[in-house]
């Protein structure tokens, strides 16, 4: 039992150095933090895997907005659990969002979504694994979420 405790930390520790943790989740479903450290030793991991959590989605993030030329300083970021419990405040937001994940491929990056400050467009920022970067265009319509463009260009390859 001892060897299969160290062994799945062991595996955890370098998929949360790798960027993978519970919240941020590739298409392949990786994962590697604890939703509820039950000790000192696993708290200690679940912030580093946070901050390597945030530091990933920060460069990403960051990425996809310079290459596809859409400035964030007007867009808020609607996180996913937000999404969840408001789902009625944004009428087809997340089966646009299911579309465009059950389209990914293994080692695709969820979607990130950013709403413009307006409340009446967005964008949904995604990195594939091929390393391409994909911002869609989304605004409501007849009070309903859809995507009305979207630019695709070639990024930076991560290597997971």
């Amino acid at each position: 039992m001892k060897k299969k405790i160290s062994v799945i930390l062991a595996g955890g520790l370098l998929a949360g150095s790798l960027g993978f943790t519970a919240q941020s989740i590739t298409a392949d479903g990786n994962t590697g933090t604890f939703q509820s450290p039950q000790n000192e030793s696993q708290e200690k991991f679940k912030k580093k895997a946070d901050e390597s959590l945030e530091s990933f989605r920060s460069e990403i993030i960051n990425e996809i907005s310079s290459t596809t030329g859409f400035a964030l300083g007007n867009y808020e970021q609607l996180m996913r659990d937000d999404l969840h419990k408001n789902i009625d405040r944004y009428p087809g937001l997340m089966d646009m969002i299911a579309k465009i994940q059950n389209k990914q491929a293994v080692g695709d990056v969820i979607p990130y979504v950013f709403l413009h400050k307006n409340g009446k467009k967005g964008l949904v920022l995604e990195k594939k694994a091929d390393g391409s970067n994909i911002a869609y265009q989304i605004t409501v319509k007849d009070n309903k979420w859809e995507i009305t463009s979207s630019r695709t260009v070639k990024g930076k390859k991560y290597n997971r």
